[in-house]
């Protein structure tokens, strides 16, 4: 069974005015936790856009990245080493 409203928002609100406190909260809790959640979904999809459009290493850039942080490390050790 299909029910179709035609309210709108000042409607909506007028008869969640005359609801109990305890209601009240109940749907401001529902509300607050629909609109956090598309909030992160919203963030999330913008991340893994950000992340799926950046730029990506090469096979020749890994290895030089790779080689640089091999030699980072002994310098670092080294001057450890030495205090």
């Amino acid at each position: 069974m299909t029910l179709n409203l035609n309210i709108d928002v000042h409607q909506i609100i007028g008869l969640i005015s005359q609801l109990p406190d305890h209601d009240k909260v109940l749907i401001k809790n529902e509300i607050s936790n629909s609109l956090k959640c598309n909030s992160l979904n919203s963030r999330n999809d913008d991340l893994i856009e950000l992340l799926l459009d950046g730029p990506v290493m090469t096979k020749e850039e890994e290895q030089r990245f790779l080689n640089f942080n091999d030699e980072f490390n002994k310098w670092t050790n080294k001057i450890k080493s030495l205090d």
